[in-house]
């Protein structure tokens, strides 16, 4: 049966060495002790035999483009004539008129290149035709278009307000953003946004990019490989397998480090060195059959079980002097207890 048993070495206080209980009888008792002992007896030694001298020592800007401005040719342009002297030329002769103006008089088409009205004063006033041709579009005097075709403008310089389309690309247009610039974390850049596309790319292993209509989508690929330090600055949770591969240390900053975190009922676990396999390794780990650390060969961490080939001795520091009153769980073979008296206890 195993239990706590004491274990003698020099200055060990035991009374069968003492023979504080008289367990050692006088000569005349006829008591012949034989055997092996340890530890130090009273006397001088003179009776003992056969005995030799020994010594025991112990971590966009996408700024506005070009907005959709449209014309829809239905603002009216109004331009005004001042008067400066009252010239009327008529072909290459100038005609002076008065400040009456011109009343009642026709003027024929063929005989006038330029008018110039110096008065606002113009009555009774005749024109030879009740039409005007705008372009390839006849409109009749006193009336309104709403659209003009086959108009070709030269240098017209228009001002204002516009809605509506346009023919061509634009370039003619001033006072329009044609270009947009873009800024990044690192570097400048601008886009000719009458000739040009603007790309957003990513990078291989690390962001990948799609565009779809108008919209831009940005995010990681299934797998993504980072080129530099990568530095969490809360939580990291890995659902698979994290696999360290620097080729010197693996250095931990937290003081203890929780195996089979999460876990709800108890189980074994520990430190497996792998030899030359992956179902061949050295492990140190707790059995908790036992509940106690041991240590076996060719083992295969897939088990997530372990059957150690030898166990770790612990040493009980006691509070007082009886084995018996250390915790339970030490209760078993090859655990050591040291009590305050010095005295010293395997199980066994």
């Amino acid at each position: 049966m195993a239990t706590w048993k004491k274990v003698i070495v020099s200055g060990s206080n035991i009374s069968q060495l003492n023979n504080d209980a008289n367990y050692i009888a006088d000569g005349d008792s006829g008591i012949v002790l034989s055997g092996s002992f340890s530890g130090s007896f009273q006397g001088d030694g003179s009776g003992l035999t056969g005995i030799s001298a020994d010594t025991l020592a112990n971590s966009l800007l996408f700024g506005d483009g070009l907005a959709g401005g449209t014309f829809d040719g239905s603002a009216a342009v109004t331009a005004s004539v001042t008067a400066d002297g009252g010239t009327l030329t008529v072909g290459a002769s100038g005609v002076k008129v008065s400040d009456s103006g011109i009343t009642a008089t026709q003027i024929s088409e063929s005989a006038v290149t330029t008018v110039k009205i110096l008065d606002a004063n113009v009555t009774n006033a005749k024109l030879e035709n009740s039409s005007i041709l705008v372009g390839d579009t006849s409109i009749s005097l006193g009336a309104t278009a709403s659209t003009i075709d086959g108009l070709t403008l030269t240098a017209v310089v228009a001002t204002g307000s516009f809605t509506g389309s346009f023919v061509g690309d634009g370039s003619g247009l001033s006072g329009l953003a044609s270009t947009l610039n873009v800024s990044g974390s690192t570097g400048n850049g601008s886009v000719d946004l009458l000739t040009q596309d603007l790309t957003i790319g990513g990078t291989a292993n690390e962001i990948e990019t799609s565009v779809a209509g108008q919209t831009v989508t940005i995010g990681l690929p299934n797998d993504v490989v980072i080129g530099q330090d990568l530095t969490v600055t809360r939580n990291l949770t890995v659902q698979g397998t994290a696999s360290f591969q620097h080729e010197t240390n693996l250095d931990v900053a937290d003081r203890f480090i929780r195996l089979a975190s999460g876990s709800s009922a108890g189980g074994d676990g520990g430190i497996v060195i792998q030899q030359d396999s992956a179902t061949n390794g050295e492990a140190f780990a707790f059995d908790n059959a036992t509940t106690r650390w041991g240590v076996t060969g060719s083992f295969d961490a897939s088990t997530n079980t372990i059957v150690p080939d030898a166990f770790m001795s612990a040493v009980v520091v006691g509070v007082d002097s009886d084995p018996d009153n250390a915790p339970a769980r030490y209760d078993a073979k090859g655990n050591i207890f040291v009590g305050t008296d010095e005295g010293i206890w395997i199980y066994s």
